[in-house]
């Protein structure tokens, strides 16, 4: 653990993002490239740092949601290959176009705009159609597609080059012939873009559980999320990946750290914090943690939610504060103002995950990590 001069903040472990990278890579077929996914700020992870990081071991291609994201990828990787999987409103596509990212595209309204943003900064238009396979989220479907085709044919400043799709239930078991039949409508519908005389550089479906579970479901772009910052798309995922002969072993890049601000040692019968949720039954002692719901540690994580300080498993006290918090230090004597807190990581035998965090707040570690705030500083260890 390594001191540092705030009172909370986020470890990114270079080490761990090297390891994953590693792993990952032997999940893919020659051929395949690793797109990493880093919108929602990097799954909270810190879109800027993780940029930096996975560019360190050579993947060059990222996703994003929105073009504010995208450009701060391509500010921190200016060669990198971008897409922007989300929706951008057309007024953006000139900010698109600038900075010579890949859009999607699921309306065939916005292709005449984006073509004209285009030839109007004399470039071609880079582009991805979003098929809807069946998640029912942004897409094209099936019987839109040929006149969305003929109008990417009509317009000069337009290059298909890429097209993709998401399988919505490829983490578990019983959504396994659902995600082949998503495939099978994806290949039907590739099949007649090249048809059409289109040949776009990417093609791809597969996120991280598909890549794991289904390696001959991809393109030749596997579209790595969460498993880039070592944490499982879901404990059907590990477990599968644990028994299979191509099963890999992925370290959570991850640590959340904060410092005590005060103790008090408090009588029997004492309400802590507000709607006085928790009222003690002995002497105690309590320590304040400087860190509540606004810096992303959920309101929900009261019930059976822990951190660790000097090493020992601290249990969190009453309702949490926007921005403070109350933990039970009653078996460490010695602890002291300033000393160390993790609330997500490893200190000493104990580690506290991501999916501690969902567990205690009926979530999932997406959300877990997602939620941590963007003005926490995140720094590289």
């Amino acid at each position: 653990m390594i001191e540092q001069a705030h009172r909370t903040w986020i470890e990114l472990d270079r080490s761990a993002v090297t390891h994953n990278t590693q792993r990952l890579a032997g999940l893919l077929k020659p051929g395949v490239a690793h797109c990493a996914v880093v919108k929602a700020n990097a799954y909270g992870h810190g879109l800027k740092e993780m940029v930096q990081l996975l560019s360190d071991q050579g993947i060059v291609f990222f996703g994003a949601d929105s073009i504010d994201e995208a450009m701060q990828i391509r500010e921190a990787a200016p060669r990198a290959e971008i897409i922007v999987l989300g929706y951008t409103i057309s007024k953006r596509f000139h900010d698109v176009i600038r900075a010579n990212v890949i859009q999607t595209i699921a309306n065939e309204e916005q292709l005449a705009t984006f073509n004209q943003m285009a030839a109007k900064a004399q470039t071609m238009g880079r582009i991805s159609l979003k098929l809807e396979t069946g998640t029912m989220r942004r897409g094209i479907d099936a019987k839109k597609l040929p006149r969305t085709l003929m109008t990417v044919k009509q317009q000069g400043s337009l290059e298909l080059a890429s097209v993709h799709s998401h399988f919505c239930d490829s983490e578990s078991k019983k959504g396994e012939e659902f995600t082949f039949a998503q495939y099978n409508l994806f290949a039907d519908l590739y099949k007649t873009i090249r048809a059409q005389g289109f040949d776009p550089r990417y093609v791809h479906i597969s996120s991280s559980a598909a890549t794991t579970l289904f390696p001959d479901l991809e393109g030749n772009v596997a579209r790595f999320g969460i498993m880039n910052y070592g944490l499982w798309p879901s404990k059907e995922v590990k477990h599968r990946n644990q028994i299979s002969p191509r099963g890999i072993e992925l370290k959570p890049v991850l640590s959340w750290r904060t410092r005590i601000a005060q103790i008090k040692d408090i009588p029997p019968g004492t309400t802590i914090g507000y709607d006085r949720t928790f009222v003690s039954d002995r002497p105690m002692r309590i320590a304040v943690l400087p860190v509540g719901y606004y810096d992303g540690y959920r309101r929900t994580y009261r019930d059976g939610a822990e951190v660790l300080i000097h090493g020992q498993r601290c249990r969190v006290l009453g309702s949490i504060c926007m921005n403070m918090m109350m933990v039970d230090v009653s078996q460490l004597p010695q602890v002291k103002r300033d000393d160390i807190a993790t609330l997500l990581g490893r200190d000493g035998m104990h580690v506290i995950t991501a999916e501690h965090l969902a567990e205690w707040g009926r979530t999932i570690n997406y959300e877990a990590t997602t939620q941590i705030s963007p003005h926490l500083p995140r720094i590289i260890v």
